[in-house]
């Protein structure tokens, strides 16, 4: 209904334009929900993820392990994003509970990219 209407578009600009105004919750449920409820492209994905960067400090273990998740979702390997996010899964390590390590595991398993330390991370959980 949206798409006939032209909504579905209006609203995937709309999201696009507040990308980089939003803080790291609503840019993390944008990032999981976006790319297939709006069809997003490749290049949507990745401004979405440019926009997230900056806030994988501040992202506690759960939060960094939902972003892994959505980004195998769309399967888009952007070193300049994934090493930076290996990085703080691998601080917050202690704090992943065995279903994040899955999910972990499974996300690097689908993106067919990992540093020789997060794997070891991984294997050790």
């Amino acid at each position: 209904l949206a798409e006939r209407h032209g909504l579905g578009d209006a609203l995937r600009r709309r999201v696009l334009e507040q990308v980089g105004h939003m803080g790291p919750t609503p840019l993390l449920g944008v990032y999981l929900a976006a790319p297939q409820v709006l069809a997003m492209t490749r290049e949507e994905s990745l401004k979405i993820m440019e926009a997230l960067g900056p806030h994988l400090p501040k992202m506690d273990a759960q939060a960094l392990a939902r972003t892994l998740f959505a980004t195998a979702k769309v399967e888009v390997v952007h070193k300049p994003f994934l090493l930076p996010l290996f990085y703080h899964l691998r601080k917050h390590r202690e704090d992943l509970n065995a279903a994040e390590t899955l999910s972990c595991i499974w996300s690097v398993y689908v993106l067919g990219f990992c540093k020789p330390k997060f794997r070891r991370t991984l294997q050790y959980m």
